[in-house]
């Protein structure tokens, strides 16, 4: 039995082509819906961490999350970029560089800035 519903949002999902970003990478649930979402072709993912870390992680679980690009938020490209960014929005509130920089060391917000920055949707 088929839900015409459900089955009318997944061909919207799948027509969007959305890159979504999962900052949550070392838990199971998250590995094991990456592959689902892949799978599926529901939309691109990027998973944010440590890659060698993500990697084993998704082993272990066995979940095949081959196709989901993997970012390092600790050294990507655009780390610098964003900071200054929340630098430059936060400054009036007192934040300082040092603590944007610290603050974009958590995963969630340096998905936060992704999403701000059109890099995933």
């Amino acid at each position: 039995m088929s839900n015409s519903v459900v089955d009318r949002l997944i061909e919207r999902a799948k027509q969007a082509d959305r890159r979504v970003v999962l900052p949550e990478a070392q838990d199971i649930r998250v590995l094991q819906a990456t592959e689902e979402i892949i799978k599926e072709n529901y939309a691109k993912i990027t998973l944010l961490g440590n890659p060698d870390e993500i990697k084993t992680r998704a082993s272990q679980c066995g979940a095949n999350i081959d196709g989901a690009d993997i970012v390092d938020h600790m050294t990507d490209e655009h780390r610098c970029e964003y900071i200054d960014k929340l630098y430059e929005k936060r400054k009036n509130k007192g934040m300082t560089r040092e603590q944007a920089d610290e603050m974009l060391s958590q995963v969630v917000y340096y998905a936060g800035m992704m999403v701000a920055n059109d890099q995933c949707d």
